[in-house]
């Protein structure tokens, strides 16, 4: 087999994702086995998802401290329970990849237990998967 972009070279693997033969030149050193330009659309795909994830959170996490603010309500609780919600996209994330692992699926019954589970989830990862998100962004 020849690589797909140098006429006479030998390849040395197929790309896991577009199944194109490629030589050393163009392998990525990564451990999926991708050619240059599976691996930067992959990591694009990846980058638009930490920031989608990141300003969701966000976004939720604001609306919940400020719709918590009762005057007699503390700023801890109110940053907490903001901290609390927020935390179930990450949660909700983490359910859905093991659901896929597991071949399981959640049908619309489960919706308020899955949630319920996310949350108790969420703010156990919120922290790492910030920082990881934060990370692959910058």
């Amino acid at each position: 087999m020849e690589c797909i972009n140098h006429v006479g070279k030998n390849a040395v693997m197929q790309c896991q994702s577009c199944g194109s033969f490629i030589c050393s030149d163009c392998a990525c050193e990564s451990e999926r086995n991708l050619c240059r330009s599976c691996e930067v659309y992959s990591f694009a795909q990846h980058r638009d998802s930490s920031i989608r994830s990141l300003v969701v959170a966000g976004a939720i996490f604001v609306l919940m401290f400020i719709v918590i603010s009762n005057p007699e309500t503390s700023f801890v609780t109110r940053l907490s329970g903001a901290y609390v919600l927020s935390s179930i996209i990450y949660g909700w994330s983490a359910i859905s990849n093991y659901e896929k692992m597991k071949a399981m699926n959640f049908n619309k019954v489960y919706v308020f237990p899955k949630c319920i589970i996310a949350i108790l989830i969420g703010w156990l990862v919120l922290p790492y998967k910030v920082y990881k998100d934060l990370k692959v962004i910058l």
